[in-house]
């Protein structure tokens, strides 16, 4: 059978028990919280552990109550790329906010590369003219380093 083939981006929701945090030493229970945290959607994304990112969101719900009081179940809202895994609080408006950014980041760089693409059609003869500007400094340059070393040469005599 053919591997599956990814789509760019999907999504889904997780509901995330952390009562394996709560019976970590009170002092580690927001640390553990977040290790659980990642382990559980690389359990269900099949990705490293590396590629998984929490929303700031999440960070705040984990550590609101300091270290201590972590809260006993967290749903998540799974934003999952190409390599890697957004993970963000499913009642807030952050997954909307991160994908606003995103289109604008790739209209912007989609429009940079067609000015990119109409600057090379309409500047040949300025690039041109560059080149041959390059190699009359190259030649300047060469001219004066031969009648450096024939001054060098003409004293060692």
């Amino acid at each position: 059978m053919a591997p599956k083939k990814k789509t760019e981006t999907q999504t889904r929701t997780l509901t995330i028990s952390l009562a394996q945090a709560r019976r970590a030493s009170a002092k580690k229970r927001a640390n553990k919280a977040i290790s659980v945290i990642r382990n559980d959607i690389k359990k269900h994304t099949r990705q490293k552990i590396a590629n998984i990112r929490l929303s700031d969101g999440i960070n705040r719900e984990i550590w609101s109550q300091s270290t201590f009081n972590i809260p006993a179940r967290i749903t998540v809202s799974l934003l999952v790329e190409k390599e890697t895994v957004r993970a963000f609080l499913e009642k807030t408006k952050e997954i909307d906010a991160y994908l606003k950014t995103k289109d604008a980041k790739e209209k912007a760089k989609k429009k940079e590369e067609a000015n990119a693409k109409e600057e090379e059609k309409k500047e040949p003869a300025e690039k041109k003219e560059e080149a041959a500007k390059e190699e009359e400094k190259e030649q300047k340059l060469a001219e004066k380093k031969a009648k450096e070393d024939n001054a060098r040469a003409a004293e060692l005599k």
